[in-house]
Formats: structure tokens, C-alpha cells, sequence
């Protein structure tokens, strides 16, 4: 089990949001009142967050933004389905596993391109759904799904989202019944997307007396509820799984996962994870999702265990994502002349089986912001 990291500020201690983004309440919760300060400061923040969330579960709760989640899914599932048949007629050719991307119209001439640019444009079209909060006004080579949830909001927004992503999963995988898996990540994720089916596909079937399997990184813990998920580095839901989790009642869902994100302190992993205890799944970590950025050392020792890594969080620029995108390609490109195998000043290389590349603005921590642990979460 491990407790997400925090750093002082001022008076107070506050979390670091390491597994999915939050707002300042999520922040305000994790504040813990020193010594000196008044247990009426404390009681006016529980009060005042109690109260917002009762508000935001009563509007979500109401039934109308379970059914418009239920419209948009449908809505989604029929363009997919348009995207799925080519100009020749011919069915296009997917793996196992829908993937589909947490995002925010922010995002779409960033992280959105980036990925488009790297890991998400090697996969079938068909494959791939953006979730964000308005269709794109630019050209995005991906299917945008408009959420009904909250937009630009990283507490209710995200809880909400969470539940939203799952019934589309559900919508998609039966309408599609070659898809045995769901993979859910962030904008911010450079994914091995054939590792990582190959990952998924092998893996055992769930144990006697569960309802579906859950694949991730666990131990994530929030006060008033169960460690849980750790969705930094993703989660990946069988079919199965995703059958049980909406349970035929898309409003109970959702009332279910804000009722517990408003308990778990914000935290719609955690909450999420709440559910797959009742619903009896069985959850299974899953080598290689690292959900944390690492120092150099841990990051070159990622790589030459197993068969290598499955996917990294927090990549934050075009350079980063860049950069891991060539580092696993089978067959580099000789002339990458920002990726060079010789080392000149102020550059750092890392070595991937054959393929040897460095960088300045690189996938890791830097050296200045001292050791890391290689299984933070």
C-alpha cells in the first residue's frame, strides 16, 4: 500500500495529485491542520465541502445527466460504427482492446497531437475515442466524445467522467464484440499500445467467484474508504467488468461513483474502485503501467526489465513524448537529429535494446529534484 506524496506549504500539508487531476478541493481535503490552528478552520472546510458536494451529487444524481451520458454514448458508438466501414466497404481491421483517453478541449493542440502524432496514430481509427468537453473546432484524427459531465472541472468533472467513460466502454464494446478489453488513460500518457494488448490478452482468467477482471496499479488510499486504484498509470477493464460495473442502471452507476467520490475525498480512481469491491471484480496489478515520473536510474532499469515498459504518465512536452515515441520504435529513424546517439553538452541518453537516443528535455526527473522511488504511486 502506498500513501500519496505530499509537501509542505506554509501552515499546512498538501497532497500531491499524482493519480487523476483534481481541483482545489481535492486539495483542501488533504490539508492538515498543524498545531496552533483552530478546530474551527478545520470544521469550516469539512462543512463547506460537504455542502458543494451535496449539491453537485443532487444535480448529477437528478436522472438528466445520466441520460444525456446514455444519448452521447449511443451518438458516439454510431459515428465509430460509420469510422469502422473504409470507402472500398471493407471492415477495418482492430486489435482487442479500445482505448479511450481522458482530455479537455485545453488539450487539443497539445497533448491530443501529440499523441495523434506518436502511440495513438499507430492504432486503428475505430480503436481509439477521445473523451473531452466539446467536439474539436480544428482537425483531430480521432473520434472526440463531447462529455455530459461538468466541463473543465477536475473534481466533479473527473468523477463524473469516470462513470461517463465506462458506459461509453459498454455502448462500444457491445456494439464491437472483438473488443475484449478497455484500456483508460490520460492525454498525457505515451502507451506501448501492442505491448500492452499482448499484455491484456494473456492474461489469466479472473478467479472463482469474481465478475470480471480490473488490471492496474492499487494501493492508492484516501480517508473513508478502501485503498484503491491508482489511475495514473491507467486501468484496464475486461468485458465482463465493464458489464458488471454499469450493472444495466446507468443513473445508479453514476449516483454510485459521486456518492463515493464525495467519501473518498475526491479521488474518482478510488471512488471508481469502490464499485469494483461490490461488484465482486478481481483486481490485478499490472507490470510495466508506470504512473509516476522516475529518476533517470529508475527509468533505464524500467527498461531492461521484462519485456520492457507498457506505457508513461506525465509527459509534458512534445519533445518528451517525442523522444519515447523513437526510443521504442523497432527500426529508428538514423537521421532524428533532436534524438542523436552521441552525447553533446547538457544532454543525457538512455538505452532501449539496440536503440540508444538522448535528450535535454527528457521523460524523467532531473537530477536536481533528487532520488526517487522507483514504485511511487
Amino acid at each position: 500500500m502506498s500513501l500519496r506524496p505530499s509537501f509542505s506549504w506554509g501552515c499546512c500539508w498538501v497532497l500531491v495529485l499524482t493519480c487523476a487531476p483534481h481541483s482545489a478541493f481535492a486539495i483542501l481535503t488533504g490539508l492538515s491542520v498543524q498545531a496552533g490552528q483552530s478546530a474551527e478552520w478545520r470544521s469550516w472546510i469539512h462543512q463547506s465541502l460537504s455542502q458543494s458536494t451535496a449539491r453537485v451529487q443532487d444535480s448529477l444524481a437528478s436522472g438528466a445527466v445520466a441520460s444525456n451520458i446514455e444519448a452521447g454514448a449511443e451518438e458516439t458508438s454510431r459515428r465509430l460504427l460509420q469510422r469502422k466501414t473504409n470507402h472500398s466497404g471493407n471492415a477495418s481491421r482492430h486489435g482487442r482492446v479500445l482505448f479511450i483517453v481522458y482530455s479537455d478541449s485545453h488539450f487539443y493542440g497539445t497533448r491530443v497531437q501529440w499523441i495523434l502524432k506518436t502511440w495513438a496514430g499507430q492504432l486503428s481509427a475505430d480503436s481509439l475515442v477521445i473523451i473531452g468537453d466539446v467536439e474539436a473546432t480544428q482537425s483531430v484524427a480521432a473520434t472526440v466524445h463531447s462529455t455530459r459531465c461538468p466541463a473543465h472541472s477536475h473534481w466533479e468533472g473527473a468523477c463524473c467522467k469516470y462513470a461517463e467513460a465506462v458506459v461509453l466502454a459498454q455502448k462500444l464494446m457491445k456494439m464491437d464484440g472483438s473488443f475484449q478489453w478497455t484500456y483508460f488513460t490520460d492525454d498525457d500518457a505515451y502507451v506501448r499500445g501492442g505491448q500492452l494488448e499482448n499484455a491484456l490478452v494473456s492474461q489469466q482468467p479472473p478467479i472463482a467467484g469474481t465478475h470480471g477482471l480490473i488490471l492496474g496499479n492499487f494501493g492508492c488510499v484516501a480517508n473513508g474508504c478502501k485503498p484503491g486504484l491508482c489511475a495514473g498509470g491507467g486501468y484496464a477493464a475486461s468485458s465482463a467488468a465493464v458489464d458488471s460495473l454499469v450493472n444495466d442502471n446507468i443513473t445508479a452507476f453514476l449516483e454510485e461513483e459521486m456518492q463515493n467520490c464525495g467519501r473518498c475525498e475526491r479521488w474518482a480512481d478510488i471512488a471508481l474502485s469502490q464499485i469494483f469491491s461490490r461488484r465482486g471484480l478481481e483486481m490485478r496489478a499490472l507490470q510495466g503501467l508506470n504512473g509516476w515520473q522516475m529518476s533517470k536510474s529508475c527509468f533505464q532499469k524500467d527498461l531492461t526489465s521484462g519485456n520492457g515498459p507498457l506505457m508513461y504518465h506525465y509527459v509534458r512536452s512534445w519533445n518528451q513524448m517525442d523522444f519515447l515515441h523513437r526510443l521504442f520504435l523497432p527500426t529508428p529513424p538514423v537521421s532524428a537529429g533532436a534524438l542523436r546517439s552521441n552525447t553533446t553538452l547538457g544532454e543525457t541518453c538512455v538505452q532501449f535494446h539496440h536503440n540508444r537516443f538522448c535528450c535535454t528535455d527528457c521523460p524523467w526527473l532531473p537530477a536536481e529534484a533528487g532520488a526517487a522511488s522507483c514504485t511511487l504511486l
